[in-house]
């Protein structure tokens, strides 16, 4: 289970960096 947490934070980080990206190139 340690190991699904480590995936849910990286995919957590990854979701944070394209949601910024998509936002800076919308606007």
């Amino acid at each position: 289970t340690v190991c699904l947490i480590g995936v849910v934070q990286r995919y957590k980080e990854l979701a944070k960096y394209n949601l910024r990206q998509l936002t800076s190139s919308k606007s």
